[in-house]
């Protein structure tokens, strides 16, 4: 919320006001009358103006921007490469994950992909209710929202706002997520019939009808007849395939070419036309005594020359010997252009060879790729887990580069962190995965509770395990992240309510079951910095020192410092230094450290807890 207010203030500074905030505290706020009042009669109050509304969707909108009082702890037990590696696995609601990504990770990733909730009628969704085993369990792994509502709950179809709590769902998620994407970044959502119609609605306000990029649809996997034609007034056929929308951040983003195996492979090449209807002037010239009007030739003047001679020397030296299919398959020259006598048309007859190939450009026809995995290749107790394969061809779709981020905030059994590592084993790339889950506890009579998992998270985090066991030379690590309550005691407390014991119970301001790591990771939220980076631990004169990537950031939450420590944190000249209010015996020990690093290191931001 904070980046559209400031956005606001850029480009109307005339609406800027001061007020107050409910700490009395100044801050800068937008006048909306002023507002309406520049914008004029772009402002549209016609009730028969065209828009998506369902029941809650300006709840959703507030719920997405409502600020929370949260953090992401870690949990160094049960990550891999804690330090080192550069992915992350988030438990805990997505839509409190995402708020807390938002500066850490704004404009940051480049590819998006989510499998929510089809909305069968069978389905869970987040709606602040789930039943679980234990409400001991449940508080501990924060599915609870602060009024003691539980978040998880089967949206049934006699539901009469089935399809509105849905879309408030998905909707104020999406909206985050926009956040997140950079300019040349995109969103692959897979959806079924149930929904696909009201998400298509929602991604056009989200990332604008312009930014829709395809439809993509996959098979689903073939089920028993005995459902089809049935006599019971519902009589359809089974759904034979699902949908999979793609969404850009903006027109920065580009598809790469991307093949698919052909079902049967041509024996001989075919000539074809060598202009398009893409309209480049600089890519119409004269070829083979023919200049278009319109449109462009397929390649430049030079390699179009190049492939010209070729065809010549073909003709004149070995078309009496081969066909063109053997002159190609002997000497690999692929590239022949030659020109139809008195040909009219657009193109003037010019033509490029195509050498029989066993594979063909994809469109958004992925018929060939099945939605969900037949054959499990980690055997883990989870149903129905996406194709590996299918999101692989995704991110291929995405050219993604090395370092760029992959999110996955409905990320089930991992499949998405799987692909990316298979991905980088397979070209040596070193991409990196964000996998979000909520701990959905598992049934005590489902195999997964039967084989020792308690929700979906550890099945989650063991498939990366296994799946990166089978990998040499790549990140297979996974930093663990749990979303938790923030790190900081609620010091607001009415004069009437004030006692002696409580007066000494705020006497520290940190909760006492906190680590310097989980303090370390709220000041990386507060400071947007990314989470994914290395870390290292240092211990000097018995304090412990973080430094977090490379003097990107540098602490130490130990009680009563040394001198010696302020100084040799001083020492590595890092951007953030950061301390606990109990790091000092005494305020001028405080105020001395301050100066340490002034004379120093005077460009370190110093900051105490």
């Amino acid at each position: 919320m904070d980046s559209k207010i400031e956005l606001i203030m850029k480009t109307f500074p005339e609406c800027m006001i001061e007020s107050r905030d409910h700490n009395g505290n100044l801050k800068h706020s937008i006048d909306f009358d002023v507002l309406r009042q520049i914008l004029g009669d772009e402002i549209s109050d016609d009730p028969e103006a065209y828009r998506f509304d369902w029941v809650g969707k300006s709840s959703a909108r507030i719920d997405a921007y409502r600020k929370i009082n949260k953090t992401l702890r870690p949990d160094f037990d049960s990550s891999l490469d804690f330090n080192s590696t550069e992915n992350l696995y988030i438990e805990g609601d997505n839509l409190d994950v995402l708020k807390l990504l938002q500066q850490s990770y704004f404009k940051k990733i480049k590819l998006i992909y989510i499998d929510p909730p089809y909305n069968t009628g069978h389905d869970f969704i987040y709606k602040d209710r789930f039943e679980m085993d234990s409400e001991e369990y449940a508080e501990a792994i924060d599915l609870f929202d602060e009024n003691g509502n539980r978040k998880f709950v089967e949206n049934s179809d006699s539901n009469p706002r089935f399809h509105s709590d849905w879309c408030s769902m998905i909707y104020s998620r999406l909206l985050l997520a926009r956040n997140l994407l950079s300019d040349d970044g995109v969103i692959f959502i897979s959806i079924d019939d149930n929904e696909q119609s009201n998400l298509k609605k929602i991604c056009d306000e989200v990332f604008g009808e312009s930014n829709f990029r395809n439809t993509i649809i996959t098979r689903r996997r073939v089920k028993s007849l005995n459902a089809q034609f049935a006599d019971n007034g519902l009589s359809t056929l089974n759904v034979g395939f699902e949908y999979i929308l793609i969404y850009a951040r903006s027109n920065s983003f580009l598809m790469k070419a991307i093949r698919a195996e052909k079902s049967v492979i041509p024996e001989k090449g075919h000539w074809d036309a060598f202009w398009s209807n893409a309209d480049r002037p600089t890519m119409r010239y004269e070829l083979l005594g023919f200049t278009p009007a319109s449109g462009q030739w397929r390649n430049s003047k030079e390699k179009a020359e190049i492939a010209i001679e070729n065809y010549r020397i073909y003709l004149e030296k070995f078309s009496d010997q081969m066909s063109l299919e053997e002159y190609y398959q002997k000497t690999g020259i692929k590239d022949f252009i030659r020109r139809i006598e008195n040909s009219v048309g657009k193109n003037g007859g010019v033509q490029h060879w195509m050498p029989p190939a066993s594979t063909i450009l994809r469109t958004s026809n992925w018929m060939d790729l099945e939605v969900s995995q037949i054959a499990k290749e980690i055997k883990l107790p989870f149903d129905n887990p996406k194709n590996k394969n299918l999101i692989m061809e995704l991110i291929r779709l995405a050219d993604l580069k090395d370092g760029e981020i992959v999110l996955d905030f409905f990320s089930g059994s991992a499949t998405t962190a799987h692909a990316v590592m298979q991905l980088n084993s397979e070209d040596h790339g070193s991409r990196k995965f964000i996998m979000v889950q909520l701990p959905e506890i598992c049934p005590k009579n489902s195999e997964a509770f039967k084989s020792g998992f308690k929700n979906i998270c550890e099945i989650g985090k063991e498939r990366i395990r296994r799946a990166g066991s089978n990998f040499q030379n790549i990140d297979r690590g996974f930093r663990v992240l749990k979303l938790d309550s923030t790190n900081f005691r609620d010091v607001s407390i009415s004069p009437e309510e004030l006692t002696r014991e409580k007066l000494f119970d705020l006497i520290e301001n940190i909760k006492s079951d906190r680590s310097p790591l989980d303090l370390l990771f709220e000041c990386l939220i507060d400071w947007g910095i990314e989470l994914n980076l290395k870390l290292e631990l240092e211990e000097f004169e018995g304090s412990m020192i973080l430094n977090y990537n490379s003097g990107d950031l540098i602490a130490c939450f130990d009680k009563n410092i040394s001198k010696s420590v302020i100084e040799f944190m001083a020492s590595k000249n890092p951007n953030r230094v950061v301390f606990r209010d109990e790091s000092f015996s005494s305020d001028s020990d405080k105020i001395n450290s301050r100066e340490i690093f002034k004379l120093h290191s005077p460009n370190t931001r110093f900051k105490v807890i």
